[in-house]
C-alpha cells in the first residue's frame, strides 16, 4: 500500500476571540452562527472568555449584553425585548416589563458581586443607566393609548467601549 501524503501544508486557523464570542452562544464551534474559526471546545472558550472579556464587551452595542455573558456569567436581559415586543399593544403589560427588569438587575447585581467583574466594571455601570432608561420608558407607556411610537431611543449605534452618549432621558418626549 502506497504511504499517504499531504497535499498542502497543514495550517491551524487563528481565532479572533471577539468574533468567536459575537458569532456563537459560547464561542465553542458547537453552535457557531457563520463557520469562522472557534474554539474548539467550551472549556477552551471558558478559559478564553475570561481573558477577552472586556475586549467582546467594548465591541458590544449598548442596549445588548454578549451571548457569552449569558453563557458564562449568568446575566440576562430581557427587559428590552419584553418592551420591543409590547410597545404597540392596546394595554401595554407594564408588570411584565418590570418584572423582567428586575431579574435583570438581580442577574446583573449577582454577576457584578464576583472578582471577574471588576475588569468591566464601567461597561456594567453603562448597563445600569441602560436598565434605568428602560425602567422610565416602561413607565412612560403605562398609560398611554395603544397607538405610540417605537421606542428606538432603546437602542443605538454605539457600543460600551465608545463615546457614551447624553445621560438625560429621552423616554418622556419620545412617547408623548
Amino acid at each position: 500500500m502506497p504511504k499517504l501524503r499531504r497535499l498542502a501544508p497543514v495550517t491551524t486557523a487563528v481565532i479572533n476571540p471577539v468574533g468567536a464570542f459575537k458569532w456563537s452562544e459560547d464561542g465553542s464551534g458547537m453552535n457557531s452562527m457563520i463557520g469562522l474559526p472557534h474554539y474548539s471546545t467550551r472549556r477552551e472558550a471558558a478559559r478564553a472568555w475570561h481573558e477577552h472579556r472586556r475586549a467582546v464587551w467594548a465591541r458590544t452595542h449598548r442596549f445588548h449584553i454578549p451571548q457569552a455573558a449569558v453563557f458564562y456569567d449568568a446575566m440576562r436581559l430581557e427587559c428590552i425585548d419584553r418592551i420591543r415586543s409590547a410597545w404597540q399593544y392596546v394595554e401595554f403589560d407594564t408588570a411584565a416589563v418590570l418584572a423582567a427588569l428586575a431579574a435583570d438587575r438581580e442577574a446583573l447585581a449577582s454577576f457584578a458581586a464576583k472578582p471577574a467583574a471588576r475588569q468591566i466594571q464601567d461597561y456594567l455601570d453603562v448597563l445600569r443607566a441602560d436598565l434605568d432608561e428602560v425602567e422610565r420608558t416602561a413607565l412612560a407607556l403605562h398609560g398611554t393609548p395603544h397607538i405610540r411610537p417605537y421606542p428606538h431611543h432603546l437602542s443605538t449605534r454605539f457600543t460600551y467601549g465608545q463615546q457614551r452618549e447624553p445621560a438625560e432621558s429621552t423616554a418622556t418626549e419620545t412617547i408623548q
